[in-house]
């Protein structure tokens, strides 16, 4: 107990090893003995074999595990032993293996296995931020070697790019003090004592608040909506377009801070200077909206309008067009369905934004048997036309070949971090939302990001995108403002559906 209060107490601003440094240094000569009382010859030998058996063949065999462990794989007996054999080799060359060492069997069936891994962990390589996340999650409760893992995350993260982990974090932080909550209730026998220690514990971490000053920004409250899905897509979204600005690509992306206040309401910040595709769609009248919704103009029109001058109106298509990447790629990763003319919207300026995110991860609506959303992302004719500024375009034409190219160019950065968001989204699943709550809600998320797929295969990622945006363009050509969605009616305040339309046949 002496000794998990002293790790509990290290100083939380030390900086990377040294946090470790100071956790096990009492540790340093229990190992020195085992190491000792082992004979001098055998150890040589073992230590000359390791190293010898280090070939490529074995090295591609740790990562096939680790690249197994991080897709979701369980990993064998044989396999752990393998990656625990290669511990002094991977904790240098190979340090992501800790994820699958930190979860071995073989690691804590034996104390002077776990002690030794301990002392490694003092000059153990830096890990990934998606696999410091995975080593925090609910599997590796082990108190050492997740506090290295926060040390890695103190290191790698700044203060401009901690915020865009801020819900993992939260979730990470859950399951210790859940953990410890459960330990405590575990150590007490009776029911009376254990309701009564839960509620100290409650009132400890859930202060009261007494005064709240007015927000300076506008916001929405939401009743009867759990707003953690649509949190964590904004999130993902933000992480999105960080790493789309690292590489010199910026998408206008148009996120919105939302703050669920527990799974039955919220509050989410109004954005400014914009409309809904419907409310732009139904300007100048009501009546006919649905018909209207074959014009192919009727954006451009509007951006038009608004820019007032032709340099104006180039640059709001300029946004447009970008917009339009960052979301439809954005969208396609993460499986985000049920979109309308009511949940798309559009600044003032020309962005292109999506909101209401309740149906993500490819968990779409279906009618009649049928999926309301039969293309991998929105992209319509009144979207082209945009792009085409208001001139007709072919898919061969210059304006859809940059968007494409763009597209691909988006989704190619963000294959580069396929690991990262496999990571985040499996840390996710501690939220237990209703559609992220098993495994098999991440097989979406691995077959757009193509997660399977090693470094060396990047020519067939970027192919795999490429026909996906080719299915998504013939949809648009040959759909209407959606492949099946809803229009909103407000003058009769009801939903009136629609089916798919073949422009062609019209």
């Amino acid at each position: 107990m002496e000794s998990e209060e002293m790790m509990l107490e290290q100083d939380r601003n030390q900086k990377g090893q040294d946090v470790i440094s100071k956790q096990i240094t009492h540790l340093n000569k229990y190992v020195d003995l085992l190491l000792q009382s082992l004979h001098s010859t055998d150890r040589a030998h073992n230590e000359s074999l390791a190293e010898k058996h280090t070939d490529e063949f074995s090295i591609a065999r740790v990562l096939a595990t680790i690249r197994k462990r991080l897709l979701g794989g369980v990993v064998s007996a044989e396999e752990e032993l393998f990656v625990w054999n290669q511990r002094h080799y991977v904790s240098e060359h190979l340090p992501d293996a800790l994820l699958v060492i930190a979860e071995a069997e073989v690691t804590w069936t034996k104390r002077e296995h776990f002690t030794e891994l301990y002392v490694m962990l003092e000059k153990w390589g830096p890990l990934t931020v998606g696999t410091a996340f995975c080593i925090l999650s609910k599997k590796c409760m082990d108190p050492i070697i997740r506090r290295f893992a926060v040390a890695q995350l103190d290191v790698m993260l700044d203060n401009q790019s901690f915020p865009l982990f801020i819900l993992p974090f939260i979730q990470v932080e859950m399951v210790d003090y859940l953990h410890r909550l459960s330990l405590l209730v575990k150590g007490i026998r009776e029911k009376e004592a254990a309701t009564e220690r839960l509620r100290e514990e409650l009132r400890n971490n859930c202060p009261t608040l007494e005064k709240i000053d007015s927000p300076l920004d506008p916001v929405t409250r939401w009743d009867t909506c759990d707003l953690r899905q649509d949190m964590l897509v904004v999130q993902m979204l933000e992480l999105m377009d960080s790493i789309w600005k690292r590489n010199q690509l910026d998408c206008c992306l148009s996120t919105y801070p939302v703050l669920p206040m527990g799974t039955k309401y919220g509050m989410i910040s109004v954005v400014p200077n914009c409309s809904t595709i419907f409310e732009i769609q139904s300007e100048g009248g009501k009546v006919g909206t649905a018909v209207k919704s074959l014009e192919t103009t009727f954006i451009n029109r509007y951006i038009k309008s608004n820019a007032g001058s032709t340099k104006k109106y180039m640059e709001c298509v300029d946004r447009f067009l970008m917009s339009c990447v960052g979301y439809s790629v954005g969208t396609f990763i993460m499986g985000i369905m049920d979109r309308h003319n009511d949940n798309i919207m559009m600044t003032h300026d020309g962005k292109i934004f999506h909101i209401d995110f309740g149906h993500i991860l490819g968990h779409g609506k279906t009618k009649l048997g049928i999926r309301r959303d039969r293309v991998p992302f929105v992209l319509t004719e009144h979207f082209l036309c945009v792009i085409g500024q208001g001139r007709p375009v072919s898919k061969d034409s210059h304006e859809v070949t940059k968007f494409k190219k763009l597209c691909c160019d988006a989704y190619m950065r963000l294959w580069e971090e396929r690991d990262l968001f496999l990571s985040l989204f499996t840390v996710m699943q501690s939220m237990e939302l209703p559609e992220l709550s098993t495994e098999a809600d991440l097989d979406h998320l691995k077959s757009t990001l193509r997660v399977a797929f090693h470094d060396g295969m990047m020519a067939e990622a970027r192919a795999f995108f490429s026909e996906i945006f080719d299915e998504a363009f013939n949809g648009s050509i040959l759909g209407s403002f959606y492949a099946s969605g809803a229009i909103l009616d407000k003058s009769f305040d009801i939903r009136v559906e629609c089916v798919p339309v073949n422009i062609a046949n019209l």
